[in-house]
């Protein structure tokens, strides 16, 4: 008998629920949804009885329908009026599923392991009986062993093909030494051109040589050492040798993990990068809020002595202090996303009244550039569960940008509430009529000390670390930032992220 298919499979769940459709009551319409344990949710993956194609791949949260409560309470459900309660009533955009009035659900179960939930459901109240319901948990757990089997045979062909592919990656050079042969030399059972094509580098050959003579008096040893290859590259190569039960033999591996030593001193001196920043920056800002600090006791003087002729000179001196303090926050708080010590702090918050402050913020910046302001938030986008703080200093950084590079134009900030993939979202689209990038600039713009070009640099001044940090904490959230331009007519920045952040 051939083993089960991804297709055999499907077929079968199908069948099983055609047949639970006539046989149970002949109800109406059915549904197989599969578990997702990652998301926590439920998925539609099989129907009958059902005509509306968006039916297929609808999500159900755990919170949310009479099946994800059978999968919550792990037992049978028999409902006379699904429309009875909050928690089991669907409120989504598909009529077939909102037409509903009963159904019964049971959770596809082996071994205290949940795999998905069987459902039968009628556009008629009350149209199923307790016998019904013992009916539907014998198709539940048919379902759940075809499932189970199909999963196991490919977890089984998976791990065959992965120890396939480590065998072959370590057949490349794989030895054996036979300690009662005299010399105990190596025997190449693989490799051997490869492995004697390279020479181990005088600054290792000391540890190279204590790892052959531990090996050879029948002990296990493993070593990391650089060879020069034939094309004059310098390579990482670990030798792994352990002996055999047998006690005669010893068989060992070389592998060449140069790619890992690459990766190693990259991030090593990512985060010795990261560190500078952090440090620097702490260096520079202490200096400058002090400059700040005596900037404003000044200003008092200054008024208390009517020499306010003095005011204009000051405050250039404290407008490119609170400039330096910007650019400096910006670096720490890209050193800290680096670092890794930076995560989302989600809390509920009302969309419409945090839009409203930051656009109170960029009115003077959007002005000092003879720029016009649009908002579009309607005030019934209520509250959303998210981290208010990023979401502010997103917005923040996409219309600070918008009114620096735009100049006797237009900038725009419109917010609304979407659905995607039957979740909540939340929209922003940043627009301006300024300078526009180019495709090359827009591939580019979200990395690290990235500007559209040097002139823009020169020009416009900053860190280019503004909308990474932006894309970082939107990606923090949930979602992500996207840019769409065109040189010379503006460009338009869209932040998507869910309206509830798990």
């Amino acid at each position: 008998m051939p083993p089960p298919s991804s297709a055999d499979l499907d077929h079968l769940l199908q069948q099983v629920l055609e047949t639970a459709r006539v046989v149970v009551a002949d109800s109406e319409k059915g549904s197989i949804l599969l578990w997702e344990e990652a998301p926590r949710q439920l998925t539609i993956a099989y129907t009958s009885g059902y005509e509306d194609p968006r039916i297929r791949n609808v999500r159900f949260p755990v919170q949310k329908g009479y099946a994800a409560l059978s999968a919550r309470l792990r037992e049978p459900l028999l409902l006379a009026d699904v429309r009875a309660d909050d928690e089991i009533r669907y409120d989504g955009p598909v009529e077939e599923i909102r037409a509903l009035q009963s159904a019964m659900a049971a959770p596809m179960m082996v071994r205290d392991r949940l795999l998905g939930v069987l459902c039968l459901d009628s556009v008629r109240p009350a149209a199923f009986a307790p016998g019904d319901l013992r009916l539907l948990v014998a198709f539940a757990q048919q379902a759940a062993l075809a499932i189970d089997n199909t999963m196991l045979y490919q977890q089984v062909r998976a791990s065959e093909e992965q120890y396939r592919t480590f065998s072959e990656l370590l057949s490349e050079c794989v030895y054996v030494i036979r300690l009662d042969a005299r010399g105990a030399g190596r025997e190449w059972i693989s490799g051997a051109d490869l492995a004697q094509g390279f020479e181990v580098l005088e600054e290792d050959a000391a540890a190279y040589r204590l790892h052959r003579q531990t090996i050879a008096g029948g002990k296990a040893s493993t070593v990391e050492y650089r060879v020069a290859a034939a094309d004059g590259s310098t390579r990482w190569m670990r030798d792994a040798a352990r002996p055999c039960p047998d006690g005669v033999r010893v068989f060992g591996a070389i592998q060449d993990v140069t790619e890992r030593f690459a990766k190693e001193a990259a991030e090593a001196a990512s985060g010795a990068k990261s560190r500078f920043l952090a440090n620097m920056s702490h260096e520079l800002r202490t200096p400058l809020n002090a400059i700040r600090g005596y900037g404003e006791m000044l200003r008092e003087d200054l008024m208390d002595r009517d020499q306010a002729d003095l005011l204009p000179d000051l405050d250039r001196m404290l407008r490119a202090a609170d400039h330096q303090l910007r650019l400096v926050e910006e670096i720490l708080s890209f050193a800290r996303i680096e670092a890794g010590k930076v995560s989302a702090q989600a809390g509920m918050f009302h969309l419409p009244s945090l839009v409203s402050s930051v656009v109170d913020l960029i009115r003077p910046l959007a002005a000092a550039n003879g720029n016009h302001l649009t908002v579009e938030c309607p005030a019934d986008l209520g509250h959303i569960y998210s981290d208010e703080g990023k979401m502010r200093q997103s917005l923040l950084n996409l219309l600070g940008n918008a009114c620096k590079f735009t100049s006797q134009g237009t900038v725009g900030v419109a917010m609304e509430r979407l659905e995607h993939d039957g979740a909540d979202w939340v929209q922003c689209r940043v627009t301006d009529t300024g300078i526009g990038l180019s495709r090359a600039q827009s591939e580019r713009i979200f990395e690290p000390f990235t500007q559209a070009d040097d002139s823009t640099s020169r020009r416009f001044g900053g860190t280019g670390l503004g909308l990474t940090i932006t894309r970082a904490f939107c990606r923090m959230m949930g979602g992500d930032v996207t840019v769409e331009s065109t040189p010379g007519a503006g460009s338009a920045f869209t932040i998507r992220i869910p309206a509830r952040l798990e």
